[in-house]
């Protein structure tokens, strides 16, 4: 085997235990690229699979291939709904108290009052009654895994083949392909971080969670990644207002506005880290503007189309589309035009432009855009020179904004008129996916004319929550002390530095639809190896304190399959444990590194052969392989 393989695979470890060597902790070195403390573990597996089956399924054959989470000494606790599996050793030992002295530890009883309370608050919103899962966990009631793995945070696991439903039977007035059962595994105790050792955060994250339960039930193969975390970070919002949980994901949207929508956000720009979370900003938007039904009525949509026609279906009684709303949506983002709007950033502004013009650098990404601010003074005629791009200009005065469209031959305003006067860029093509996502460029000329000026705009909005916003930089991972360090040590090691790598969006076939919680995207780009292309991502540890990691490297495939690889690569198979997952043939490999366990899977997919390498245990792998698959 090329040993580029793992050595680029594990630059990741390489350059954490540097990192502490030299006195700064790993977590430090991504803690830029943390999400907040309500979503940043939060994970749904939402992948698509070709087979629908029902409830009649061999139980064996569902323990193979979805398994239940394992739990030392399992206890379980029933409440009308629910079924909660905690342990009261090891790891995964529940939270000490028990207040009414009744044998059940009050996690555990705080964990199924707060999952009964949000089940009855969603279902009463209209949302429908996930199906049940088939005495999969022991019962028909919902199953909800107390795990130290999840480091205090959830995920909610499910559509994969063994648990498409096909048609939900508590929707009796609409018949479903894709309803899939699911479960949740959250943390087994309060953490130390003052939002998590609340309550409150408990009842936030079983909000979230089971709204994803929700979304499987309607559709286990929507492939659009922010319905999901958006609309369980929007369900958030609308059950429990006071708290503001879903606004430190803000930022995402805010001081990025440019990203592609359909980006998940972090792989090339740090400011829209979790931008799919962020995203319930869009669905809140849409709620206050037309009806807090119209996200329930995406879902209803999405069980028969996918994506943007599903939410171009949920807009039509409303007499609009998805290209409207989103352009209206970015004026609500420079006005902060939301209920709260009071306590959101303002948005970033790409440039000040006064006669001189302007040209963007990075452009604009599909369904979104880019903010200038018109600094001049008197009569201009301003002109957008773009082939796809679309522009609005909005005029700022006595707490009113005045939007104008841009026509094709400019628009001509007195800057007089207003007291600030801002430009905003819209890119309204629809991106398929994140791997499709591009930008494009645009020049913005401004010249003084004696035409007649522009006195009728489109629409007025209220601009009671505007607050200036600013022009500002990016942060760029490769720049600033942490860039620096983490080049120095590739150095070191022989290995190339960030700056000698090609930043890419991490290709679609290549992210996994499962991680463990503790590991955040840190790095996606190319390189070239002995004439080989690799695509590589790195997954690092969000948490100080740990040193989990996960690489996963691609390239275009030497041999058709698996072992010829091998083979071709003249390496001995002694020592591989040979299996298959999702009927292809899986390569597993342990060995010891620097005194530490490392595991190794490879395998093909389509004319890749992609390998992981990673010190997570094997059955971890084993499920972001089967995710991959």
């Amino acid at each position: 085997m090329k040993t580029t393989n793992i050595i680029r695979k594990n630059i990741s470890k390489i350059i954490g235990t540097s990192l502490v060597l030299t006195g700064i902790t790993l977590g430090g070195w991504v803690a830029y690229n943390t999400l907040s403390p309500t979503q940043n573990t939060d994970h749904v597996d939402h992948t698509g699979h070709d087979h629908v089956r029902g409830l009649d399924y061999d139980e064996s054959d569902l323990e193979e291939a979805f398994s239940h989470p394992t739990l030392r000494d399992e206890q379980t606790y029933d409440s009308e709904n629910f079924r909660i599996h905690y342990s009261l050793k090891g790891k995964d030992k529940v939270e000490a108290g028990d207040d009414n002295n009744n044998g059940i530890p009050d996690f555990v009883e705080d964990v199924a009052k707060y999952s009964e309370e949000t089940k009855a608050q969603q279902l009463a919103l209209g949302w429908a009654h996930p199906p049940t899962d088939g005495n999969w966990g022991g019962n028909d009631l919902y199953d909800i895994y107390l795990l130290a793995e999840t480091e205090g945070g959830g995920f909610t696991d499910g559509g994969a083949e063994e648990t498409i439903v096909g048609d939900n039977p508590f929707t009796t007035d609409v018949k479903e392909k894709n309803s899939a059962f699911s479960y949740i595994a959250i943390g087994p105790r309060y953490e130390e971080a003052s939002l998590k050792k609340s309550r409150d955060y408990l009842k936030v994250l079983m909000a979230h969670e089971y709204q994803h339960a929700i979304q499987f039930g309607y559709d286990a193969h929507e492939p659009t990644d922010w319905l999901w975390e958006g609309g369980a970070s929007w369900i958030e919002e609308q059950l429990f207002d006071s708290l503001d949980s879903s606004h430190e994901m803000l930022d995402s949207v805010f001081k990025s506005p440019d990203s592609c929508q359909a980006s998940y956000g972090g792989e090339t720009r740090i400011e829209d880290d979790g931008r799919i979370y962020g995203m319930w900003i869009y669905l809140q938007y849409l709620s206050e503007n037309y009806s807090p039904d119209i996200v329930r009525s995406i879902w209803e949509e999405a069980r028969f189309r996918d994506g943007y026609e599903a939410l171009d279906a949920a807009l039509e009684p409303y007499g609009t589309d998805t290209n409207t709303t989103f352009k209206n949506f970015m004026v609500a983002l420079l006005t902060r035009n939301f209920e709260e709007g009071n306590k959101f950033p303002t948005v970033r502004l790409e440039a000040t432009v006064s006669s001189d013009g302007f040209t963007a650098t990075d452009g604009v990404g599909q369904l979104a855009a880019d903010f200038v601010e018109l600094d001049f003074d008197g009569i201009q005629n301003i002109q957008l020179e773009a082939n796809q791009l679309e522009g609005q200009i909005v005029g700022i005065r006595n707490q009113q904004a005045s939007v104008f469209n841009v026509a094709k031959t400019g628009i001509t305003l007195d800057a007089n008129d207003f007291e600030k006067l801002y430009l905003i860029v819209f890119n309204p093509e629809h991106p398929t996916d994140e791997a499709s996502c591009s930008i494009s460029n645009y020049s913005i000329a401004i010249n003084p004319t004696t035409k007649n000026v522009a006195n009728t705009a489109t629409h007025i909005d209220t601009a009671k929550n505007f607050e200036t916003p600013i022009v500002e930089g990016l942060v760029q991972e490769s720049e600033g002390f942490f860039g620096n360090i983490v080049n120095s040590v590739a150095s070191t090691f022989g290995l190339s530095s960030q700056n000698d790598t090609q930043a890419i969006h991490p290709p679609a076939t290549l992210v996994p639809a499962y991680l463990p919680a503790s590991l955040e995207l840190s790095e996606a780009y190319t390189e070239m190896y002995e004439g080989s292309e690799l695509t590589i991502l790195e997954y690092l540890s969000e948490d100080y304190d740990a040193e989990d990691y996960l690489s996963i490297v691609s390239e275009e495939a030497p041999a058709a399959t698996v072992e010829d690889v091998f083979d071709y690569w003249e390496y001995d198979l002694t020592e591989v444990d040979k299996t298959r997952i999702e009927r292809q043939v899986v390569l597993f490999e342990q060995f010891i590194e620097d005194g530490e366990t490392v595991q190794m899977a490879s395998f093909i997919k389509g004319n890749q052969f992609i390998e992981l390498s990673s010190n997570l245990s094997k059955a971890q792998l084993r499920r972001v392989v089967a995710s991959l698959l």
